[in-house]
């Protein structure tokens, strides 16, 4: 290493509050260029001979709470965390960046040979966004096809259309008809070389034990996001869609890869299973508990113990 890494010291700063982290590592390939910002991005320092680590990540992401994804710096494992046979699917990035993009050709339902009308060309690959952000153009449309197509209402649970949590009026056995959702990407614009980029129906809608489903799709303004064109439009793919998907970000190369991620490759996560076991302990206790109390101290449940009781003697 010829030059130690820069870090941002922070002591504080607004609705971080709730994590649980020593600090922050912002992945994006560049930093945003002005005035107020002169500390170059974790990733443009990689290349700058700084380190002998190349200018490379992988991500494997759980979708299990109580299983551990994994962030690997320099390389990534297609024999820990992807199915035997598979290849990489390396798609060019866009132009824009600032960010994780790919070129998108289209997207679809599995079930539906047509695919949907979209206004979109670039798919934005976020592991810091939980949701996923649709321009409202494309999102109307996914919102119709699933009414027309299924049946399924989907409301905003706010006035504000925008940037709102949607919630789904389904049945159970609508919600297990649901097909997949199908993103072709392309290796580079115009290519014939293209990937499927498949997500399961509990990826886009999450399926609630009371109430309506959540639908786990945001809209979002149609403008354009940093540092692009005003007919350039982005879906931001949070964690919930990433969690399909090996993926390997190589900025020496400027290209992302793609391949389906092997969910059985998940390590156990001790601290969450301990806490998820503690749970489930104290909620028995705690209805044990309750149902001492009633049998101890509620007038009908004395009055009916009584009456158990009497009937004992009698019959003895």
């Amino acid at each position: 290493m010829t030059n130690p890494l820069t870090f941002l010291g922070v002591y504080a700063s607004d609705n971080m509050q709730s994590y649980r982290s020593s600090g922050f590592i912002g992945l994006a390939p560049k930093a945003p260029v002005d005035k107020d910002n002169t500390l170059p991005s974790f990733i443009s320092q990689l290349t700058n001979d700084t380190t002998s680590v190349p200018a490379i990540f992988s991500f494997f992401l759980s979708n299990n709470f109580l299983y551990e994804g994994r962030l690997t710096f320099g390389s990534w494992d297609l024999s820990k965390y992807t199915k035997e046979g598979q290849t990489v699917f390396w798609a060019n990035m866009g132009p824009n960046e600032m960010y994780w993009t790919v070129h998108l050709d289209n997207v679809r339902f599995s079930t539906d040979s047509k695919a949907l009308e979209i206004n979109s060309q670039y798919l934005i690959l976020d592991t810091g966004s939980s949701y996923t952000m649709v321009p409202y153009f494309d999102f109307t449309n996914i919102i119709e096809f699933l009414q027309m197509s299924y049946g399924i209402d989907c409301d905003s649970d706010s006035d504000d259309d925008l940037a709102n949590l949607y919630f789904c009026d389904c049945s159970n056995q609508q919600y297990d008809t649901l097909p997949d959702l199908e993103m072709t990407v392309l290796e580079e614009a115009g290519s014939s070389n293209s990937y499927v980029y498949s997500v399961p129906k509990e990826a886009y809608m999450k399926r609630n034990i009371i109430g309506k489903n959540e639908l786990l799709l945001i809209p979002q303004s149609n403008a354009s996001m940093y540092n692009s064109t005003t007919d350039e439009f982005y879906w931001v793919i949070g964690i919930n869609l990433l969690q399909s998907q090996y993926t390997i970000f190589n900025w020496e190369t400027k290209q992302i890869g793609l391949v389906a991620a092997n969910q059985g490759a998940a390590s156990l996560n001790l601290e969450n299973t301990i806490v998820f076991a503690l749970i489930i302990v104290l909620f028995v206790l705690g209805v044990s508990c309750c149902c001492c109390c009633c049998c101890f101290c509620c007038k009908p449940c004395k009055k009916w113990k009584n009456s158990e009781d009497e009937l004992a003697d009698m019959v003895s």
